[in-house]
């Protein structure tokens, strides 16, 4: 099975957000009463020797900043779904 793509991603410096989208059964069936929600995961890249990696945590007051971004980006991303309603693929960035 391929691996779910997210939705949306955005960098903020070495800072990424990423947006999964989840839809309960009943929406692939047209039910009124089906959910949507959304997964958000941040991640800071860094080089270990030649290697770049990601790792969930942060360092210090700049990954702050620039995680705070990316999560104020993120939710407008969310805001802007929920308003519109497309699928998840007629929003990219």
């Amino acid at each position: 099975m391929e691996k779910q793509r997210p939705c949306y991603e955005k960098r903020v410096g070495n800072i990424r957000v990423a947006i999964w989208e989840n839809v309960s059964e009943g929406a692939t069936n047209g039910n009124a009463t089906a959910r949507r929600w959304h997964n958000i995961a941040v991640t800071r890249r860094y080089k270990a020797g030649t290697e770049w990696k990601e790792a969930p945590t942060l360092n210090g007051l700049g990954d702050l900043a620039q995680a705070a971004l990316a999560l104020q980006l993120a939710e407008e991303w969310i805001v802007q779904r929920q308003e519109s309603s497309p699928g998840c693929e007629d929003i990219a960035e």
